[in-house]
């Protein structure tokens, strides 16, 4: 596995929002690294992972000037990671405290969510044990809701062809802006530097499918989301969704469903009376 994914997880509008906000909020300053706990920004070589003593709480630390940004994770605490995919927390040679978040797609250990204590921002009380549980939900919302099996498909293996690299960039493109009703093929071409009929050739090539089918596939995921919500009528769910006519919202909604939005609404409101 390249660092391909994982800067394509770090580029995704959600991540780098909340990563954003964390750090307005309290300070922290949050990376994504290599599972060798190295920066997938600089070369594995150039941070390497030391044998640095772990501190318990409170232990004073006597350490010179080069701990003083404590950017390392010790071998110990990545060996636990390994071992359980479960988040790990410790004591670096400068007595702050420092969060490990695995980052697992399809059941493999692709990468690490790395933050924790500086010289400005401290835990207190909870704080901790409530950041990584913060961090780990976060973390699999994203796998789970931002991230697609055609973006595992693309960086998992070796580097990518330029073909896919444009196609990606598409990609992320409409699942960003499938709310607007002037979302065209030719619109997404032109904003994202591709030709027109190139992009539509690379569709139909690697997906097996239209840009339009496609755009309505994610139009059609963010429906059925919205329709959970039944405070919104079927009405603003389609023009949430980009289209300026609620029936043919209804119509696309299902030949691609197989049922009507408001079939479907009502069938996931029973299914959730069955649970409770």
């Amino acid at each position: 596995m390249n660092d391909s994914l994982l800067q394509h997880i770090q580029k995704i509008s959600l991540m780098k929002h909340n990563r954003d906000l964390i750090h307005s909020l309290c300070g922290l300053d949050i990376e994504i690294r290599r599972i060798d706990g190295t920066a997938i920004n600089s070369a594995a070589k150039d941070i390497a992972v030391k044998e640095e003593p772990v501190r318990a709480p409170g232990e004073t630390c006597t350490c010179n000037s080069k701990h003083a940004n404590c950017q390392t994770i010790d071998s110990d605490i990545l060996g636990k990671v390994y071992d359980t995919y479960q988040p790990q927390t410790y004591v670096c040679a400068a007595g702050l405290k420092k969060i490990v978040i695995p980052i697992v797609i399809n059941n493999s250990l692709v990468g690490l969510l790395f933050t924790g204590e500086n010289k400005d921002f401290r835990f207190n009380g909870d704080q901790l044990y409530q950041v990584i549980k913060l961090l780990t939900n976060f973390t699999e919302y994203v796998i789970k809701n931002e991230l697609t099996p055609l973006d595992v498909n693309f960086f998992q293996n070796g580097e990518i062809t330029r073909q896919r690299e444009l196609l990606n960039r598409a990609v992320r493109y409409i699942k960003q802006n499938y709310h607007c009703n002037d979302l065209t093929l030719k619109e997404v071409s032109t904003n994202n530097g591709i030709s027109y009929h190139y992009l539509s050739r690379i569709f139909k090539k690697e997906l097996d499918t239209t840009f339009a089918q496609f755009r309505n596939k994610v139009r059609m995921e963010a429906a059925k989301k919205m329709l959970k919500n039944r405070s919104l009528s079927i009405s603003q769910i389609s023009y949430a969704c980009g289209f300026d006519d609620p029936a043919y919202f209804c119509k696309v909604f299902k030949n691609t469903m197989g049922t009507s939005p408001t079939n479907y609404r009502m069938k996931e409101a029973s299914g959730k009376q069955r649970l409770t």
